[in-house]
């Protein structure tokens, strides 16, 4: 922003206007100077800088104002986004911590979307319905009231279908069970937590675990694509005490039987 430089003459008419845009006093036709009613700058750098016209009117007679123009640096926007590829319907949060202001501060960060919805504040968190690539733009706005904008990509992919089979359908404590993950997608991984703690047990489509404790236990598989889609399921399996306390007491009996006899004939 700077002062305007207004010309007029009460007594005649304005025969030329000349200026000197770069504070060397030269106007006009000489190199950096120009002429005309109207002349249009541009700064490379901030600084505060001068520019002055000189006008003639028909009686012969000059006369020259003079402006001091402050010229400020825009800001730089930063865009980034917690993933680029996401899932429908799963969130991502955009970040501008990283734009910068070089001579002032960042006012304002303004997001807007492909279906003209707006969001403010220096990340925002959202999610898409529709697949394919979106766009976001961030607008930045400085102290000055410089306006910049800067524009990204996500990609949204469908959720991958992933189900948990479990063989046998009744596990007995002490005994093998099978996991099978099934999904009519492509998968590029396979992470199993069979305990609970939140930790992988173990990796692959199918996979085998025994539960030495009676109980319901919660089995989870999460999936990732190829294009780092993520989705997750779990089943919770209930292992009878029952069977595995029979079991035992049969293998006791049978281990009772076999044993000969103490008593002499």
């Amino acid at each position: 922003m700077g002062n305007g430089v207004v010309a007029s003459r009460l007594d005649g008419s304005i025969t030329s206007y000349e200026w000197d845009t770069d504070g060397d006093g030269y106007y006009g036709e000489y190199e950096d100077a120009s002429s005309g009613e109207t002349t249009t700058l541009s700064f490379s750098s901030d600084g505060s800088y001068t520019v002055q016209l000189q006008v003639s009117d028909n009686g012969g007679v000059s006369s020259t104002a003079t402006a001091t123009i402050p010229v400020s640096l825009p800001p730089e926007p930063s865009l980034t986004a917690s993933t680029e590829s996401i899932g429908r319907n799963q969130p991502v949060t955009f970040d501008a911590s990283d734009s910068i202001d070089r001579d002032g501060t960042i006012t304002k960060y303004i997001w807007r979307f492909e279906n003209g919805e707006i969001k403010h504040g220096e990340s925002v968190t959202r999610s898409f319905s529709v697949l394919g690539q979106q766009e976001v733009t961030l607008i930045v706005v400085d102290d000055s009231g410089h306006r910049v904008e800067t524009t990204g990509t996500v990609s949204v992919y469908p959720k991958p279908s992933v189900d948990i089979a479990v063989q046998p359908t009744e596990p007995i404590a002490g005994t093998p069970v099978q996991f099978e993950a099934r999904s009519d997608d492509p998968i590029d991984t396979y992470e199993w937590d069979v305990d609970g703690d939140g930790n992988t047990d173990y990796t692959g489509r199918s996979v085998e675990h025994t539960f030495w404790k009676s109980g319901d236990h919660t089995v989870q598989v999460t999936v990732v694509t190829e294009e780092g889609i993520v989705n997750k399921t779990s089943r919770v399996v209930s292992v009878d005490p029952e069977r595995r306390s029979n079991s035992r007491r049969t293998s006791k009996r049978s281990r009772l039987a076999k044993r000969p006899s103490s008593r002499s004939a």
